[in-house]
């Protein structure tokens, strides 16, 4: 996939289509991204690109275990590149001389490693999850842990997996109580050896976050007794899951999901901050206010509300955007102003934070300084 990057920076002087769709599973349903594809295209008439896109994103298997996707389509370059992407800032479709990629880079510079933890009494697996997919760790650690059918029968084993444990509890004579506490301890043993083999994981930098699942009911929450600080630290949270059923894009969509509620969290945050800010004259509300500030170079963080669209220019000379024709000698007409000035705001190197869910209807941004 690196290669493909490179190769797109390479690319100028041609007319480029650079798409950026979110495909997740609320988007899935009637295949709603399809319209959303079609709004998008409506303000660039009639091009060539957007029936091969159409057909693309029409054909099912094309979009397999996809959460989101980047499009790259040139008819005069021979040209339609595909990018998995485990999410996109908004949707968004800009018809220029070369490809949009730094929405691309940004997220995979920013995107954590991740290390999934799958828990049951009988089963471990894990996962390492990254902006390019995700694989399961085959050989992490495989201890199976089962129960004998009855309290005083001889122990039962289950083959084909290595670090095998077998309850014994016929040798102790243990009853109800003592067989449930023998349990306990082989539960705590095995999560012991979990955390010990996590912890060697984390200091290789496999991974820079966790996330552990298991089934309704199983105490995978104990692991924490059992992690290192820096684990515990690093620990995102839990998913439901049933370690001996998932496939690998099951657990990538879980996950992805997690990460999209703690999003919405980091939205409140960013709005809770934006608004203590705004009367010390550290943050901005408005549009052209925004930009301004833009032009500057006087944004730490942008708040872009989801569904804003606003017609603009970009000043060819100076290369500013704007609302205001008046403001460019050379102004370029923009359908869409966001979609560019997300593109300005990652060159900068302003975070860039889309809210879905709190009510914003202006550009708003906190200030790198106070002016």
């Amino acid at each position: 996939m690196l290669e493909v990057i490179r190769r797109l920076k390479d690319l100028k002087g041609e007319r480029v289509v650079s798409l950026y769709l979110d495909l997740s599973p609320q988007r899935r349903q009637d295949r709603k991204f399809l319209k959303v594809f079609k709004d998008l295209t409506k303000d660039w008439g009639e091009l060539e690109e957007f029936k091969e896109i159409e057909d693309f994103l029409k054909e099912p298997s094309n979009l397999k275990n996809y959460r989101a996707i980047a499009l790259f389509v040139s008819r005069p370059l021979k040209l339609f590149e595909v990018i998995p992407l485990p999410y996109v800032y908004k949707d968004r479709l800009i018809v220029d001389e070369n490809p949009r990629l730094r929405e691309v880079l940004s997220i995979y510079r920013d995107f954590k490693k991740l290390g999934v933890l799958l828990l049951s009494r009988k089963l471990v697996r894990f996962f390492l999850i990254d902006a390019f997919g995700v694989k399961e760790v085959l050989d992490f650690l495989e201890p199976l842990y089962t129960r004998p059918h009855k309290f005083h029968s001889k122990g039962s084993s289950l083959k084909g997996a290595e670090g095998m444990r077998v309850f014994q509890s016929q040798k102790f004579g243990y009853g109800e109580f003592r067989f449930h506490t023998r349990i306990r301890e082989e539960w705590h043993r095995l999560l012991k050896e979990v955390s010990d083999k996590l912890l060697e994981f984390y200091k290789e930098g496999l991974f820079e976050e966790l996330v552990v699942g298991g089934l309704e009911g199983e105490p995978v929450k104990d692991i924490e007794g059992h992690l290192h600080t820096y684990l515990r630290k690093s620990l995102l949270g839990y998913i439901k899951a049933n370690p001996s059923q998932e496939k690998e894009h099951q657990i990538y969509e879980k996950v992805l999901s997690l990460l999209e509620e703690r999003s919405l969290e980091r939205e409140r945050e960013m709005m809770k901050e934006l608004r203590e800010k705004v009367g010390f004259g550290l943050a901005v509300v408005g549009n052209q206010e925004f930009l301004q500030k833009l032009s500057y170079g006087n944004l730490r963080l942008a708040l872009i509300p989801q569904e804003l669209n606003l017609k603009g220019f970009l000043c060819k000379e100076s290369g500013i955007l704007t609302l205001k024709e008046g403001d460019c000698k050379e102004p370029k007409e923009l359908k869409n102003l966001v979609d560019y000035l997300i593109e300005e705001l990652l060159s900068q190197g302003v975070e860039v934070v889309v809210i879905r869910r709190e009510p914003l209807k202006e550009l708003a941004g906190i200030l790198r300084w106070k002016e």
